[in-house]
């Protein structure tokens, strides 16, 4: 199990984005609290898993601040969230 930050390339999607590896394989649990990194801007969400993936949830809250659309390919750091219980 790694436990450091995660880095990657991710497509937007509709409300989410596509995380490459489980929550359980990073970091112990399928559904952990995390804080990424997206295109310069911070957001803290819970992982989830939708049709087998695991993805992030965004807010169109979210999208709107970081200038996010359909489809843009955006840069993710990700690490577990250990500020929020």
């Amino acid at each position: 199990m790694a436990q450091g930050p995660l880095t990657f390339s991710a497509t937007v999607e509709e409300h989410w984005l596509v995380v490459p590896v489980s929550g359980m394989r990073q970091w112990g649990e399928p559904r952990p609290r995390v804080v990424a990194l997206i295109n310069g801007h911070q957001y803290r969400q819970r992982l989830a898993v939708h049709g087998g993936e695991t993805v992030l949830g965004i807010t169109d809250e979210f999208r709107a601040e970081a200038s996010l659309t359909y489809m843009d390919v955006v840069e993710v750091t990700m690490e577990r969230d250990v500020s929020t219980p």
